[in-house]
């Protein structure tokens, strides 16, 4: 990491003077278990005010718990636990109490929970990310406020057209494939490009051990909680990855986005829809959301592009005819080559970036 991006942090309750945290950390009953209006899960347990409580999951009743997805101090008498994502089954949620004077290091990064807790957002207490300073990225997004500071909203994006016009946040995680994954939030107006984000703090930045992609906020579309405006993510330039690899991203993105209320999904474009076909039966039986470019499309009559005032005649032409350029042509298919023309419609949906827009 070069020293201009390193930053000084206190960390008074690091490793109870050099001992193991979380030693008197147990696994405590839960006391009720219900869903609200939204889909997420609420989960009742017994507490008290000098103990924080983590909430692990399983993807299946008989795997073994092992991912944290949210982390709650606790109330007097009793407290309320749930997660960012889509609710489980009773039997996929295990409650473990520690206390605040001797806490765990739950990401196995050398900083205690609380510490991590109260330093959100540079650093978090489900994320193993070296802190980086906060003019250039977070370890988690902690509200929506955070989110548009990071976010970047850009007219025209080459090679993914699906970013035109909406804000987005670029995201790395380093050593996906360890059980200390790392995941940065980058500051996307500071870094256009995620390796030049991977240089500058020192972090890997190509193979497999790196995952790179961006999280997207769609305000007008309708969430899996049943709200308007959504958060999808995908990878970079929106090539897609398998299953398990999603799945794991989903559940690191979602536990260090706390703000969010079930509204974040995958995002398919017709990129990465064959990955998506291949493997339709893991995800519709999983709780990951899935966001289709098509349905963001779906009505719309009329998408503008290039909107100008022009004279001309307007008809519809096959591909075989040659237009002019006083002619203002309609085309039900796309032709590979086009003269300089009056104007263009098209029946079909173009991007910013398609060939036919750019001739126009």
């Amino acid at each position: 990491m070069t020293k201009k991006h390193l930053i000084t942090i206190l960390f008074p309750l690091l490793t109870s003077a050099f001992g193991i945290p979380g030693l008197r950390a147990q696994q405590i009953p839960i006391q009720s278990y219900s869903v609200d209006a939204g889909g997420q899960v609420r989960l009742t347990v017994n507490s008290t005010a000098d103990h924080y409580y983590l909430l692990k999951i399983r993807h299946q009743p008989d795997a073994d718990f092992q991912l944290p997805t949210s982390m709650t101090l606790g109330q007097a008498g009793t407290t309320t636990l749930t997660e960012p994502m889509a609710h489980y089954p009773l039997e996929h949620y295990q409650v473990l109490e520690y206390p605040v004077s001797d806490p765990a290091d739950s990401d196995g990064d050398g900083v205690d929970d609380i510490t991590e807790y109260y330093n959100m957002p540079i650093q978090g207490p489900l994320n193993a990310a070296v802190p980086v300073d906060l003019n250039i990225g977070t370890a988690v997004i902690d509200s929506f406020t955070t989110f548009q500071k990071l976010s970047i909203t850009k007219q025209h994006v080459q090679w993914s057209e699906f970013l035109d016009g909406k804000g987005y946040v670029k995201f790395i995680i380093v050593d996906f494939h360890t059980d200390q994954p790392k995941l940065y939030f980058i500051d996307s107006y500071a870094y256009d490009l995620h390796d030049d984000f991977a240089k500058a703090v020192g972090i890997d930045y190509l193979g497999d051990n790196v995952k790179k992609g961006q999280i997207i906020y769609h305000p007008t579309v309708l969430s899996n909680n049943g709200t308007l405006g959504t958060f999808t993510f995908n990878y970079s330039n929106g090539h897609g990855q398998d299953f398990e690899v999603v799945q794991k991203c989903y559940e690191l993105l979602a536990a260090n986005m706390p703000f969010i209320r079930n509204n974040l999904s995958y995002f398919i474009t017709e990129r990465n829809e064959d990955e998506y076909a291949r493997d339709q039966a893991l995800f519709q039986n999983s709780r990951i959301p899935i966001l289709f470019e098509t349905d963001l499309f779906a009505g719309i009559d009329y998408w503008g592009l290039n909107q100008a005032e022009g004279y001309g005649y307007f008809h519809q032409i096959s591909l075989e005819e040659i237009p002019g350029a006083r002619d203002i042509v309609l085309y039900e298919t796309l032709p590979n080559s086009l003269p300089r023309v009056g104007g263009i419609m098209t029946s079909v949906l173009q991007t910013p970036l398609s060939h036919v827009n750019l001739r126009a």
